[in-house]
């Protein structure tokens, strides 16, 4: 989808060099071999001289004056093609910043999601009856064979309620760094121009005034109030919002409804530790029993 790049050793290099990267996201910036920083740093370095060649070979493999027509048209095919507001191609470094920026925020952020969604549904047989019965109807009324399509997912109002409360609980993005572009004071703070700052999403989704008995695994609470603007940001918010937000609710709820459909399960371990490093993790992998439903 990003590079069009088929060969699997390619993309197991990539993917090694990712890991490497997103391990160092949130570490001490100290540059010195053996940190993950210093690992992370090498590590972009290698997916931008990669994405680099595979800039290189589309403008080569491009015929002069030709529309691109005929061009397999991926993530970076369309970059280079887009224009910034001046009107200008943007530069390589700018394609391929925009390239790791979407590989971050869609690698494991996704995967994370739908892990804690299933510990969650394992934790709240309720919750997941209703989850179950809910994407049974949907199924229910596809002819066989038939795929999903954007009705369905505009029906699965409750699914989706417990996939918020599950972002909400655990959202895989724990938060960012911003810089200040002036003074100001917030909560009897002072925050001079030019200092980092970080917003955080696990505490913000834990303010009892926004999310009363916020503890609690309450997928009805989104049907029940209004939620207030920047409460809620599993996905950030204002003009710098996850530019993939949706591809994300399609793709949690595509997983969910193929998966209850056909399973329940229960968690080997229930009380089994989850870590965050960057991201939530189950210790063990959430290794879980699937029991398969006896009926159509």
């Amino acid at each position: 989808m990003f590079t069009s790049m088929g060969d699997p050793y390619w993309q197991e290099k990539i993917l090694k060099e990712f890991n490497g990267l997103l391990k160092g996201v949130f570490a001490l910036p100290i540059y010195f071999p053996g940190t993950r920083h210093y690992k992370a740093v090498r590590s972009a370095a290698v997916i931008h001289r990669e994405l680099i060649k595979v800039i290189n070979s589309k403008r080569r493999s491009r015929p002069r004056g030709s529309d691109n027509g005929g061009e397999v048209k991926d993530l970076i095919s369309y970059l280079m093609d887009a224009r910034d507001e001046n009107g200008e191609a943007l530069s390589d470094k700018v394609i391929v910043d925009n390239v790791i920026l979407l590989m971050d925020a869609g690698h494991d952020t996704g995967a994370s999601a739908m892990m804690m969604l299933m510990k969650f549904l394992a934790e709240n047989p309720d919750c997941y009856q209703r989850v179950f019965e809910e994407q049974r109807g949907i199924a229910l009324e596809k002819r066989a064979g038939e795929l999903l399509n954007k009705d369905d997912i505009r029906k699965m109002k409750y699914s989706w309620n417990v996939v918020n409360e599950v972002l909400r609980l655990s959202p895989p993005i724990q938060g960012m760094f911003r810089k200040a572009n002036a003074d100001f004071t917030y909560a009897g703070f002072s925050v001079p121009k030019g200092w980092k700052i970080w917003w955080n999403a696990t505490s913000t989704h834990k303010v009892a005034e926004y999310f009363p008995n916020p503890q609690k695994f309450d997928p009805l609470r989104f049907d029940r109030v209004t939620i207030t603007p920047y409460t809620f940001v599993p996905f950030g918010g204002g003009p710098r919002m996850c530019p993939g937000q949706e591809f994300a609710r399609v793709e949690i709820l595509v997983f969910l409804h193929n998966l209850v459909k056909k399973f329940r399960w229960e968690l080997l371990f229930p009380n089994e530790t989850i870590i965050v490093d960057p991201i939530p993790t189950s210790l063990k992998e959430l290794p879980v029993y699937l029991y398969p439903h006896s009926g159509p």
